[in-house]
């Protein structure tokens, strides 16, 4: 309840910039909801997922772009 995600979150999106990062994609699970809820509120919409997660019926994934 201290929206201590909201703020790491934050903070690694800033980084990623700094960094010359253009896209953000992140994977979590489907039994996760307050982590797909935080994406969602931060800019973060639905993709394919991809690699090992692309069959994995419980992830979900999410990109954001920081262009």
């Amino acid at each position: 309840g201290r929206r201590l995600g909201e703020v790491v979150l934050a903070e690694l999106t800033d980084e990623a910039r700094r960094l010359g990062v253009t896209e953000l994609v992140l994977e979590t699970g489907t039994r996760q909801g307050p982590a797909m809820a935080l994406y969602e509120r931060n800019g973060f919409e639905p993709c394919p997922c991809w690699g090992a997660y692309a069959d994995a019926p419980l992830s979900r994934c999410y990109r954001k772009s920081l262009a």
